[in-house]
């Protein structure tokens, strides 16, 4: 939970930065079997950062970082194969794709 107090905290920021950049980072040098990224999905802040919507929103890096993170976890991979593979995927994915649309949308012209 993010106070407006923390919303411009620069520790704060620059935290989840580094770690979104670590995670970004391991997601480009993981060997692309499905228990690496099971691990990687655990480790995957997603979930926690869409709930503090204002905050990602106030810093576009971490936003950036955000959606590298899940295009190289393949988050948003909403295609027929996938859908083949496993509809809950997709089904994550389509609401995913809406949560980081809202956030877009709530951004200031500056920030997109």
């Amino acid at each position: 939970d993010v106070t407006a107090r923390d919303i411009d905290d620069p520790a704060l920021t620059h935290g989840i930065a580094a770690t979104l950049r670590t995670l970004v980072i391991a997601t480009f040098r993981t060997p692309r079997t499905r228990v690496m990224f099971q691990i990687l999905r655990r480790f995957n802040p997603t979930s926690a950062l869409m709930e503090m919507k204002t905050f990602v929103a106030r810093h576009e890096y971490v936003f950036v970082l955000l959606l590298q993170l899940n295009v190289n976890m393949g988050s948003f991979d909403v295609s027929r194969e996938a859908m083949a593979e496993n509809v809950e995927d997709v089904y994550r994915g389509f609401t995913l794709l809406q949560e980081v649309a809202s956030i877009y949308a709530s951004m200031d012209d500056e920030r997109k």
